[in-house]
């Protein structure tokens, strides 16, 4: 009866099995891969602004939206890395 009132934790590193290892790993890979393409977004307007009455200003039309591959098989779950 004393397990069932135990609290729930996420188990540390060294309790979980590979395929769960695995698993974190893919998960934080797909968030950083995320952050890295929003950062590398706002780079890339940065990189193609121009100043007007002191304020920066980006062009309507620009290479920004084109498709690129992103290494990706079909969904976002099966990526090359």
């Amino acid at each position: 009866m004393n397990d069932a009132m135990q609290c729930s934790r996420q188990k540390y590193w060294s309790e979980i099995d590979d395929q769960e290892k695995i698993r974190r790993l893919r998960e934080e890979v797909k968030q950083l891969k995320r952050r890295f393409e929003n950062i590398a977004s706002i780079v890339d307007k940065l990189s193609d602004h121009d100043h007007a009455d002191g304020k920066v200003v980006t062009p309507l039309h620009s290479r920004f939206g084109q498709a690129e591959s992103d290494g990706s098989r079909g969904d976002g779950d099966e990526a090359y890395f």
